[in-house]
């Protein structure tokens, strides 16, 4: 009899060994289970977030003019605009800035260029010769 329980020992030992394995290996697969649980409700929430801000915006398919990433400075552009459109030709970079009442100082005139060109790239100018400049729809050359 003694034989017989010490196979019943032993089978109960690797029963044990196995319910540990298990157990831990269920263990391991629950807080897998979790993790992939938590990344899920996040994508999830991404998804939805996503979605409503698309849905609440209006269409951004098409930029504002001119509007490359940076903040502009709209009403110094408004003015520069109506200055080609009082003169009524051709200007250059420091004759703008001498309309804007600016100093026609070399830093001015060079810092006038790039506002100008955007307004080209706008469609609201038109480049007529090098340095000069005209309202598009006239393209007066001076």
């Amino acid at each position: 009899m003694g034989s017989v329980l010490d196979r019943l020992g032993e089978r109960e030992a690797q029963a044990r060994v196995l319910v540990e394995r298990l157990r831990g290996e269920a263990e391991r697969a629950a807080g897998a289970l979790a993790a992939a649980d938590v990344s899920l409700s996040r994508l999830v929430i991404a998804r939805e977030t996503v979605a409503e801000v698309l849905e609440a915006e209006p269409d951004q398919g098409i930029e504002a003019p001119g509007v490359r990433g940076a903040v502009r400075d709209v009403a110094l552009y408004e003015r520069i605009a109506q200055v080609f459109a009082e003169a009524g030709a051709a200007l250059r970079p420091r004759q703008v800035c001498e309309a804007l009442g600016m100093p026609g100082e070399a830093r001015y005139v060079e810092a006038m260029r790039p506002k100008l060109s955007r307004l080209v790239a706008d469609g609201v100018l038109a480049q007529v010769g090098p340095g000069l400049f005209a309202p598009a729809a006239e393209q007066v050359p001076a």
